[in-house]
């Protein structure tokens, strides 16, 4: 979910490029996330530098937590945070390489 039609528009065409039909794109303000979020809908969620870019970044959070499933890789987080890190750290590193 992004906010812009630009940027999902270029992540469309490359999905569709590398013939990806198990990913949407989806143009949506979050503003309302916390109460609009699909509870324990998702086993995996991620972001990359766009929570503070969000109008209402708390209400994306909650949804974020209301839409992660709970007994999944929430646990394994806790424990692991480590790793996590670590993955982190490197997608955001290959983010920058890549914009210059």
């Amino acid at each position: 979910m992004g906010l812009t039609v630009e940027a999902l528009g270029q992540a469309r065409a490359d999905a569709s490029q590398k013939q990806l039909t198990n990913v949407e794109f989806v143009v949506r303000d979050l503003s309302d996330f916390n109460e609009t979020a699909s509870p324990e809908s998702f086993d995996l969620i991620t972001s990359f530098d766009a929570i503070h870019d969000q109008v209402k970044p708390l209400n994306v959070l909650k949804g974020i937590y209301c839409a992660f499933e709970t007994n999944t890789l929430s646990h394994d987080i806790k424990n692991n945070w480590h790793v996590i890190k670590k993955i982190i750290r490197r997608c955001s590193y290959f983010q920058l390489s890549k914009q210059g």
